[in-house]
């Protein structure tokens, strides 16, 4: 297959991973079926209108200090960024206002036109919700099993315990001569 057969820009709509285009402003340029799907919204809805206008900057951290997004250090570095993991709730579709704990790998890379001068910011963000949520079930299990009381010893401690070689003290070794 050559590349003139192909549909570029089908292949970015149809895409499982959510992308959005942005102008180096941060205005939408575009968004793919699934980035529209997560985010609950229209491509009407972002045309032309500042990424935070539309998806709200993180809350600062609890020192005041504001969170940097991926978005603006791209936008400020000019280079690849990516945040690996961050938690940026989102209002359920299914129900308006009620907001849904949700976790995100998000990075943006800038692709530059012919002159070198970033063009457009590529943003591309994947749901790790149910990663972060098996993971959190585990760590419960695991603080509550840590936390349960130990059983009752039954019969012999000694016979319970697994047979350990003990490490001999220095004194305790015999030397080659002293085995004869």
């Amino acid at each position: 297959m050559l590349a003139e057969e192909i549909d570029f820009y089908e292949i970015f709509r149809i895409h499982p991973t959510a992308m959005a285009l942005l102008t180096p402003d941060l205005e939408f340029v575009d968004a793919n079926d699934e980035f529209l799907a997560q985010a609950g919204l229209e491509l009407e809805d972002l045309i032309g209108k500042n990424v935070f206008a539309v998806l709200p900057k993180l809350s600062p951290d609890p020192g005041g200090h504001p969170k940097w997004t991926a978005l603006e250090a791209a936008q400020a570095s000019g280079r690849r960024e990516g945040m690996v993991l961050t938690r940026y709730d989102m209002e359920d579709p299914s129900s308006r206002g009620v907001l849904r704990e949700r976790y995100w790998s998000t990075s943006v890379t800038p692709v530059r036109g012919l002159d070198g001068h970033v063009e457009v910011l590529e943003f591309s963000a994947r749901e790790v919700t149910p990663i972060i949520t098996e993971y959190q079930k585990l760590k419960e299990q695991e603080d509550e099993q840590l936390a349960a009381p130990a059983p009752a010893a039954a019969g012999n401690k000694a016979a319970q315990r697994p047979s350990v070689p003990r490490p001999r003290r220095p004194e305790e070794r015999r030397t080659r001569s002293s085995r004869r």
